[in-house]
Order: C-alpha cells, then structure tokens, then sequence
C-alpha cells in the first residue's frame, strides 16, 4: 500500500493573505448609545463605515474609492454584516458581525 499526496497543478497561483491589510480607523460610542466605526481596507481601496443605532440596528455601508471620490457599492448584500471578500484578488473571507454598546461598555 502506498499512499501519496495529491499533486497540485502547477498554474494554481496562492493569493495573498490581506488581513494585515484591514485597519480599524476610528471607533465612536456617543453618550446617546448611538456608534460609528469606519474600517480600510489598504489592500483595495474600499472602506465599511459602520453605525449602529440605540435600538442596536446595525448598517454597513462599503465604499469604493477612486481617486479623491469615494462611491458606494450597491451591490454589498448583507447591511447588517461586515464581510470581505474579494474573489480572485486575495485568499481573506471573513465576516464579522457588529452589534451595539452602551456609553458605560
């Protein structure tokens, strides 16, 4: 018996790791139970701004920017989730999930 690992084509091409890529610009819990969050993602130029209500409603809003313009992406699909993937450019899938905070913590 022998057992023998499978060989991998030779084209397949490992894609990066971008995680080190994706920052926690600014972070605001305000006295009303309201929050707001802004990530980067340095690797592609998209940034998710987060605000998350006193009732604990949450919504993501992705933007892509070119140049000094930055545009929103009305094709993100889960406005209550923060999720990168970006199929074919980096091996990062990840998604996270956001909920709210009180002034005390």
């Amino acid at each position: 018996m022998k057992i023998t690992e499978p060989e991998v084509a030779s084209n397949d091409k490992k894609l990066p790791d971008i995680s080190d890529s994706i920052k926690l610009i600014i972070a605001v819990i305000g006295s009303d139970g309201r929050a707001s969050a802004v990530v980067r993602d340095n690797f592609n130029p998209l940034t998710y701004e987060i605000e998350v209500s006193p009732s604990g409603r949450v919504k993501v809003t992705k933007f892509e920017h070119f140049g000094a313009r930055k545009k929103k992406d009305r094709t993100y699909d889960d406005p209550e989730l923060l999720i990168f993937s970006d199929d074919g450019i980096s091996s990062t899938k990840r998604t996270s999930r956001w909920w709210g905070s009180t002034a005390t913590g």
